[in-house]
């Protein structure tokens, strides 16, 4: 897997993160933060869509996760 796309990336957040345990956090938020951090890599000059680094999103997850509340 070399990344995915932002409706993988939302599907992920969905399957994965549980808001109730994180107050005052949105998955709007969420997305807008991965999207600054991790979006951007394009593997073929032919593709105008950008995927995000799996493994970075993957460990920004866990911690949010982890902590209940956006990792810095």
């Amino acid at each position: 897997m070399v990344g995915f796309t932002a409706d993988e990336l939302s599907q992920v957040v969905d399957e994965t993160v549980d808001f109730s345990r994180i107050p005052g956090v949105t998955k709007s938020q969420i997305m807008d933060i991965m999207e600054r951090y991790y979006d951007g890599y394009v593997f073929s000059p032919e593709s105008d869509e950008h995927v995000f680094n799996t493994n970075m999103c993957q460990v920004f997850l866990k911690n949010l996760i982890d902590q209940r509340h956006i990792p810095y």
